[in-house]
């Protein structure tokens, strides 16, 4: 052999392990393409990196690429390459359904890794690895798509900020989107924007919040299309609440409301019982109310709503006389302060009412009116009638010796 054949024999060989080790250390990319005429967007383009490092490109075919850059938390890569590495990275496999399937959309899922290369093509697939694998990255584009749509709205269309700020919380609602940290920057702009309605600022205020971890809430809604009321209590975990009676065609004006650390304990505990209203198929959002009973329960991007006519669980039907007894008790305290105020013709009439809801258990919290019974009881102003119905209230409220 010539000396320079055998020198390049040689170098060569000792490059070979070289190519082979720098092939091993190369970083893998996960690539999903989906494209869907008339959708939008109607060209999805997700690439993904070991690290995270990761680009995605939503636009119509029409337009040239535009992909932006962003990172993925280690986990979320992780379970991407997870479910390839389940697929044999698309090597080797078949996805596509023998079943007759509408257009949904060409997906493509690719692997890349030095020379390694995997793809695979389908329109519909009943492989559960590969569902939980396209479901992950949807939700990953979505949420990219809903980042993007919001700052061009922000840039260049703070009028029609407010209708994109509905469809994305409608998706944050039903849990259709992930990693919700990387909203936290868009969200915090349109919430401090003073040029914005105040309506969107208070929207994307209340998102940022149930983001970064507000205090578990739930809400009870009652509407009366018949009569023309709108009764509701908000109560949060912490103890803050609220409540509105009003008419349904008012604006919302919602009140402080005293909720003591034992009932919330009742309500939270009675919420728990129902489950925290998961499995529901109930996803009318508030602004679409129209009559019924609904009650909401919020908790960081948890966000469960059911509606009814009649409670269909006994967990809910305790839940639902809960919010009825606090009502109740609302409109008795205003009823007995105006009585004893301004309308002292209207006492007895108070009294007996209370007396009566006392007795169907229609209360929540029945110590609270012993001060307002004492001053009917022992006031000069207040009639013997009157003295014994408060008296008669008095010794159904106070525990027996």
């Amino acid at each position: 052999m010539r000396p320079r054949t055998l020198f390049f024999s040689l170098l060569l060989a000792a490059a070979a392990p070289l190519a082979a080790a720098a092939q091993a250390a190369a970083p893998a990319r996960f690539t999903f393409i989906k494209v869907f005429p008339g959708s939008l967007p109607e060209y999805t383009g997700l690439t993904v990196g070991e690290d995270g490092a990761a680009t995605y490109d939503g636009r119509s075919l029409q337009e040239p690429p535009h992909p932006e850059n962003f990172r993925l938390p280690a986990d979320l890569a992780a379970q991407l390459f997870t479910y390839a590495a389940e697929l044999n990275f698309f090597q080797g496999v078949q996805l596509e359904s023998s079943r007759k399937i509408a257009n949904l959309g060409r997906k493509t899922f690719r692997f890349e890794k030095g020379a390694q290369r995997g793809e695979v093509e389908f329109n519909y697939t009943e492989s559960a690895a590969a569902n939980a694998l396209l479901d992950l990255c949807e939700k990953i584009a979505r949420s990219r798509f809903h980042i993007a749509r919001l700052e061009f709205k922000l840039r260049f269309d703070r009028l029609g900020i407010l209708e994109t700020l509905r469809e994305f919380e409608y998706q944050f609602n039903n849990k259709a989107l992930i990693y919700y940290q990387q909203f936290i920057p868009v969200l915090t702009q349109i919430a401090q924007d003073a040029r914005l309605v105040r309506l969107a600022q208070t929207r994307a205020q209340r998102l940022l919040e149930r983001i970064r971890g507000a205090p578990a809430q739930v809400r009870y809604e009652q509407a009366n299309e018949q009569t023309g009321w709108y009764l509701a209590v908000n109560l949060r975990e912490d103890g803050v609440a609220t409540y509105e009676i009003r008419r349904l065609d008012q604006a919302p004006d919602p009140q402080s409301l005293q909720v003591s650390p034992r009932l919330r304990e009742r309500i939270f505990a009675a919420l728990a019982e129902a489950d925290f209203l998961r499995g529901s198929d109930f996803s009318r959002t508030a602004d679409k109310m129209a009559g019924g009973v609904r009650i909401t329960y919020e908790a960081g991007h948890e966000y469960n709503q059911i509606g009814f006519s009649a409670p269909p669980t006994s967990a809910l039907t305790d839940l639902t006389r809960l919010f009825r007894q606090i009502l109740t008790q609302i409109e008795f305290r205003s009823r007995l302060a105006r009585a004893l105020e301004q309308d002292v013709y209207e006492l007895p009439l108070v009294l007996r009412d209370l007396d009566q809801a006392l007795t169907q258990g229609a209360l929540a919290e029945p110590a609270e009116f012993v001060p307002a019974l004492e001053r009917v009881l022992h006031s000069q102003s207040t009639y013997e009638e009157e003295q014994a119905l408060a008296r008669k209230i008095l010794d159904k409220i106070r525990p027996k010796p």
